[in-house]
């Protein structure tokens, strides 16, 4: 049962990285189409 919270976390944890990335990404995207 211990685990599940561990496997939570770790999606949780690696989601959030990706989520990031991704919105960075979009900015870097953003800023390069306006010039």
């Amino acid at each position: 049962r211990g685990g599940f919270y561990v496997l939570l976390f770790y999606v949780i944890t690696i989601g959030a990285e990706a989520q990031r990335e991704v919105f960075q990404v979009t900015m870097q995207l953003d800023n390069y189409r306006k010039e």
